[in-house]
């Protein structure tokens, strides 16, 4: 992977191009391999899900982060859907990754 390196009298954009360059010409093959996963795993039983509602479910779902709110109604309830979870009928293969706001103390 090419990394940025400092030249005097040049503008840091003018350096992070072929970094660009190089995830772009990538980008197509990862999301390929993701589509080529998701399509075995659905073969096999295995479904992405999101959580219904906006409480926090510990038991299908995993915070990786909070969010700070002063609204009590909000405590422990979704701030943002990071990524989904998949399960095989009713049985939880991965949780679905969340944040969660958390009340100001």
């Amino acid at each position: 992977m090419l990394q940025a390196q400092p030249m005097p009298g040049v503008r840091g954009e003018v350096l992070l191009e072929p970094v660009r360059g190089e995830v772009a010409a990538h980008s197509g093959t990862l999301e390929s391999i993701r589509t080529a996963i998701e399509d075995t795993l659905y073969r096999q039983g295995v479904e992405p899900f999101q959580h219904e509602g906006e409480d926090f479910d510990p038991r299908r779902q995993r915070s990786v982060s909070t969010v700070p709110t002063d609204d009590p109604e909000r405590n422990k309830t979704i701030a943002g859907r990071l990524r989904p979870g998949f399960q095989s009928g009713e049985k939880l293969v991965r949780p679905e990754i969340v944040s969660v706001h958390i009340l100001k103390k």
